[in-house]
């Protein structure tokens, strides 16, 4: 039984149980207890028709689960989709808002989570968490194809407030940094974290890549100062940390000379011109990566398409921001 049928099946058993309690009153609770009992089983026939200790059986192996995990998925949806529609009704309703959420990640259907977790928010108002805020900014973050927005960082600075050693928190503020050109920040908090994390962090492993990526990066002719470097940014003071951070910015301009087609580096160099005030190299920087985007749409796959897309929205929400900060 694979872990998205297990995920999906938790998330389908609270959901339908709150569906169950919720609507006994209302004569639709038989119906959703009926899909409910549907879900559950067809996760037991699946993990006994998937399991490979069963004796062979080539047509099961090669059609059935897949057909179960369909039959899984659709009645999901549809116990979602019952939840959503429970909810118009029902805006007051914290744990209904906040397991309709949890459906849509589980889905994968990220703007949707954003929406009802900004209710969620909504109605805890002053008592949410910095887990509440990290939450949101993920979930942001998810639906804006990985890149951390505005709103995402908004979300941030709100969890940090509450919680400055939040370790979701701190892991997309990093990410921030690192889509910002601000690689030494990024890796500072990446390497922060690492060293507090616990034995059994389960995010530790997924910091840990990020770390390995942003270091690679860093490695790279004309991306900026190498892993020793690093380590002695830790102890600069401010006004020298802010040259390396200008330094390192000026090599990336120096690279794009010669790589005007990296449209995600010049998102990156104009991001950081903007958070160092620089609104008029920002948007030079931003209208290379429009072009450099729209250049390479003809001939993108799918997956490139959104990427291309992303940059293209994060270059817009620049300048955006640019124009407010006037």
């Amino acid at each position: 039984m694979t872990g998205s049928a297990l995920g999906i099946a938790a998330v389908a058993l609270a959901v339908g149980l709150w569906l169950f309690l919720a609507l006994r009153r209302s004569g639709m609770a038989i119906a959703v207890f009926v899909s409910l009992v549907g879900i559950v089983a067809s996760v037991a026939i699946y993990a006994s028709l998937g399991s490979p200790a069963q004796d062979d059986n080539p047509l099961a192996s090669r059609t059935e689960p897949q057909v179960l995990q369909a039959r899984e998925d659709l009645r999901f949806r549809e116990m979602t989709g019952v939840l959503a529609e429970r909810l118009r009704d029902e805006r007051e309703n914290l744990e209904g808002w906040s397991m309709l959420s949890r459906a849509y990640i589980h889905l994968q259907e990220w703007a949707f989570a954003a929406q009802a977790w900004q209710q969620v928010l909504l109605l805890k108002g002053e008592e949410a968490s910095a887990g509440d805020w990290a939450q949101m900014a993920e979930i942001s973050t998810q639906a804006n194809n990985g890149q951390v927005d505005e709103y995402a960082r908004r979300a941030l600075n709100r969890a940090l407030s509450i919680d400055p050693g939040h370790p979701q928190a701190l892991h997309f503020a990093a990410l921030a940094h690192a889509q910002d050109g601000d690689m030494p920040n990024a890796i500072r908090i990446w390497r922060a974290l690492l060293a507090n994390a616990g034995p059994d962090s389960p995010w530790a492993p997924v910091v840990a890549q990020y770390l390995r990526e942003a270091e690679a990066q860093m490695a790279r002719p004309g991306s900026g100062p190498t892993a020793e470097q690093m380590q002695d940014a830790e102890s600069m003071s401010a006004e020298d940390r802010s040259a390396m951070i200008n330094q390192m910015v000026q090599r990336l301009a120096n690279r794009l000379a010669d790589e005007p087609d990296d449209a995600q580096g010049w998102l990156r160099l104009g991001r950081a011109y903007s958070v160092l005030g620089r609104r008029d190299d920002a948007l030079q920087a931003l209208d290379r990566a429009d072009a450099a985007a729209q250049q390479k749409l003809a001939a993108a796959t799918d997956e490139q398409r959104a990427d291309l897309a992303a940059i293209l929205e994060q270059a817009r929400q620049i300048r955006q921001q640019l124009a407010q900060d006037r």
